[in-house]
């Protein structure tokens, strides 16, 4: 017990941290807990004999996950992006870790793992309607972001030099497979989105995600260019 009280210990975010961050420590608990778990369960001579029990709770698990995941696969369609939003890895319900803590499917796109996860962990309570929500409102944010063109980032003025700089690198360095996999998705990305504020969706991603390498380059150019009208 004292070894998990203290991975909860070193993972535990206070309530006053960002919903991000709370995010990332439930993700770091999870996985210091698995590892914990799978280390104290390889000296149990009793587990190589299977358990029966866990096995059928675990395939009861792992059809309620199948289930979850069909409907946003019947909510996404043949709509674009569907390859990106339902990306996943599926993890073997008898080898894996299946509890609360576990990810049976964990997704690569950082939008349906943030809004998918926690009903894939816990599918006993995970309704109709929250399935519903979570998936309806996955492809509300990737049709946003389709019809206002974004991976084209046309929101920048090119007559400012600053904007112009930053359009061209990002252009060359932010691609949708990237972006996808590692924005960090929360209710302030959420609404940004449903606003309609897509340039300060960019400047969310850059601050959160790509803040030294893209915004770093960026000020170098300019501070080394020789040519300014250039930009």
């Amino acid at each position: 017990m004292k070894i998990y009280q203290q991975i909860h210990n070193t993972y535990y975010a206070s309530r006053s941290a960002s919903d991000e961050d709370k995010a990332k420590s439930t993700y770091e608990l999870g996985e210091g807990l698995k590892q914990a778990f799978e280390t104290q369960r390889s000296y149990d001579p009793n587990y190589a004999k299977g358990d029966p029990q866990r096995k059928q709770r675990n395939a009861l698990k792992f059809k309620k996950v199948q289930d979850i995941h069909l409907c946003l696969v019947k909510a996404v369609g043949e709509m674009n992006g569907k390859n990106t939003i339902l990306d996943c890895v599926w993890n073997n319900p008898d080898d894996s870790w299946y509890n609360k803590y576990c990810t049976p499917v964990p997704y690569s796109c950082a939008l349906t793992r943030f809004l998918m996860e926690r009903l894939v962990s816990a599918p006993a309570s995970a309704s109709r309607k929250t399935i519903k929500h979570a998936t309806e409102l996955i492809c509300l944010v990737f049709k946003s972001f389709e019809e206002n063109n974004f991976f084209s980032l046309p929101f920048f003025d090119q007559d400012e030099r600053w904007n112009g700089a930053l359009r061209d690198l990002c252009t060359e360095k932010v691609s949708e497979a990237t972006f996808w996999s590692k924005v960090e998705v929360g209710p302030h990305f959420l609404a940004l989105v449903l606003e309609g504020r897509f340039a300060d969706v960019l400047a969310h991603y850059l601050q959160c995600s790509e803040k030294k390498p893209i915004l770093t380059e960026v000020f170098a150019q300019m501070v080394h260019d020789t040519d300014p009208s250039s930009h």
